[in-house]
Order: C-alpha cells, then sequence, then structure tokens
C-alpha cells in the first residue's frame, strides 16, 4: 500500500466508541493513482498492531479526489491505495485447450470478466 495524503489525528474529549458511526470524508493526491489498476481507502491506524485497518462503507470520488468511509471511533487516518488484486487464473480446463478461442478465453478469466465454475471445477 501506498499513502496518497496526510495522516490525520482526529481526537474526541471522552474515551471510548461512539453509539452510533460517522462518516470521515478525507482528500487525496489522485494524480499518484492508477484508477484502472489501484483502489483507494481510508484506513485508521491501530497502535496496538501497528497495522492500517480499512474503514467500511467507502466512497471514491475521483474527480474531486476524496474518499469517505464510517468509523465508530477516532483515531490517526489516512488514505492509502493498493493494487487491485487479479483474480487467481484455474489451469486450463481440457474442454479449450488447443482450442482456437483458448488464448481469448484465458485472457478473459485474467480480466476477472468470466471466471469457472462456482465449486472451483474446470471440466
Amino acid at each position: 500500500m501506498k499513502l496518497v495524503s496526510d495522516v490525520y489525528e482526529i481526537k474526541k474529549n471522552q474515551d471510548g466508541v461512539f453509539s452510533k458511526s460517522v462518516v470521515i470524508t478525507l482528500p487525496f493526491d489522485k494524480t499518484q493513482i492508477d484508477f484502472a489498476k489501484s483502489t483507494v481507502g481510508i484506513y485508521w491506524l491501530n497502535e496496538q498492531t501497528h497495522q492500517w485497518v480499512q474503514l467500511t462503507d467507502l466512497k471514491t470520488d475521483q474527480t474531486n479526489g476524496t474518499v469517505s468511509g464510517s468509523v465508530n471511533h477516532f483515531t490517526k487516518f489516512a488514505v492509502l491505495v493498493s493494487d487491485i488484486a487479479k483474480p487467481e487464473v484455474p489451469p486450463t480446463s481440457k474442454a479449450i485447450q488447443g482450442h482456437w478461442t483458448e488464448t481469448n478465453i484465458r485472457d478473459l478469466v485474467e480480466l476477472g470478466a468470466i471466471s469457472g465454475y462456482p465449486d472451483k471445477k474446470t471440466e
């Protein structure tokens, strides 16, 4: 993941979590992102594990360079970008091996446009 915003620390005057979630919106540098290859999210820093945790209900405004998410507490927040996960390409099915469309079918699987059977079988 790559940092594409400042790190913001938001505090409140009492400890504990909120009874209802609040929505946080942060700006980010949209010039650093290829939206076709990456995804943007707001993350909060878990200071015990030193891990960034993604907020829920994310909404990205690519035009204005902002992203929003829900959270039930305040801490340190930042906008991080990560590569879009490519789908796992299953081995070529015996049904298409050597077929004139095999390359096209494999390309569509890699793009995530099509997939195999829900039970993961290739036949």
